[in-house]
């Protein structure tokens, strides 16, 4: 195996609740077989299930990409154990804009106080979703939540993110672990088209709108 040094910037981005980060990283990695080659552009449905502290908490999703229009959404629904409430998490990245822009909502679903904020993005440009890839290591063909997949995986400061494949289409992920020494979460995904409404860009309402008082 040839080892190489390479700037890393992969799915890491990681809210209070759920991981959504992307972290820049420089490290050391060795190069293993022909990585999988996933769209950049897409649009899932997933499932969410996360184990910290005793707790487990599920959610359902969507993540959507449009790495040309360099355009990027990622949005959840997170039971709080009952059927009527639950937390949002939303994060819309709009790098077509000048300046860039990211949009986050996140508050509990009856909260007529949950409002919008607007950041600069911690990027120059949309980084890929699966980017991180080209430096993971080749697991072969494992289970992750007793579903047999092709398996990368990458470590660094503590934090282990592992991709499953479909092990007869790598061009389809299944499931997505990250993993740290006080948590587990898994995203499934339910489905992954590689054509995206571009509607799902659109900026909400309520961040065109000051915050309630």
């Amino acid at each position: 195996m040839k080892v190489t040094t390479e700037v890393v910037v992969f799915l890491l981005r990681c809210t209070k609740m759920w991981a959504s980060l992307l972290v820049a990283l420089s490290l050391v990695v060795l190069s293993s077989g022909q990585t999988p080659s996933i769209s950049e552009t897409f649009a899932a449905d997933v499932e969410v299930e996360r184990h910290t502290r005793g707790e487990t908490h599920f959610g359902v999703g969507e993540i959507c990409r449009d790495q040309t229009s360099q355009k990027g959404l990622e949005a959840y629904n997170i039971t709080l154990g009952n059927a009527s409430n639950y937390e949002i998490v939303y994060r819309l990245e709009r790098y077509d804009l000048d300046p860039p822009v990211e949009y986050h909502i996140r508050g509990i679903s009856q909260d007529t106080h949950m409002h919008c904020n607007m950041e600069d993005p911690p990027d120059p440009k949309l980084q890929p979703f699966f980017g991180w890839l080209a430096n993971a290591k080749d697991l072969g063909e494992i289970e992750l939540e007793n579903v047999k997949v092709h398996a990368y995986a990458i470590e660094f400061a503590g934090t282990k993110v592992v991709l499953g494949v479909d092990p007869d289409d790598g061009t389809k992920p299944v499931i997505l672990l990250r993993e740290t020494a006080g948590e587990q979460m898994y995203v499934t995904f339910k489905t992954f088209n590689t054509t995206v409404d571009a509607n799902a860009f659109d900026i909400p309402k309520m961040c065109n709108q000051p915050p309630l008082k």
